[in-house]
């Protein structure tokens, strides 16, 4: 069975009747991802390593295998990718925990703390802490 894109389907041109369920802006083949190259990686692509510490419920900071621990600064924050766990709350800012966003977060320390994994790194971001101001 052959299904048309949401546009057709939104749009009401989605006949489920016709031979074909091939909507225009599929036959057309526009190259829409035809500029498209895949986000580069400053640093190595995989990394070695121990987990060292769970800071959330689906973020990990690893010790790189080789490497002395010694400060924080050699640390390797890392997010696994397509999962979403519920947030941990922020006192200062008065906002709660998530339902179960602590067992989440024990739960996962359980199954990696001081285990040796190996992460593939698909992109890298870097994430804003937020605007700092001083008043004085």
């Amino acid at each position: 069975m052959r299904l048309s894109c949401y546009k057709c389907i939104s749009t009401s041109r989605f006949n489920a009747n016709s031979p074909s369920y091939y909507c225009n802006t599929q036959r057309s083949n526009l190259g829409v991802w035809h500029s498209y190259s895949p986000p580069q990686i400053s640093g190595a692509a995989e990394i070695l390593g121990t987990v060292i510490e769970v800071l959330t419920g689906d973020t990990v900071a690893i010790l790189p295998a080789g490497e002395a621990y010694d400060s924080a600064s050699k640390l390797k924050k890392v997010s696994l990718a397509s999962v979403r766990s519920p947030r941990v709350g922020n006192e200062r800012l008065g906002k709660p925990d998530e339902n179960y966003a602590l067992e989440c977060k024990d739960r996962l320390r359980v199954l990696c703390t001081g285990k040796t994994v190996k992460v593939s790194i698909h992109y890298e971001r870097d994430i804003p802490m937020g605007e700092v101001s001083t008043s004085l």
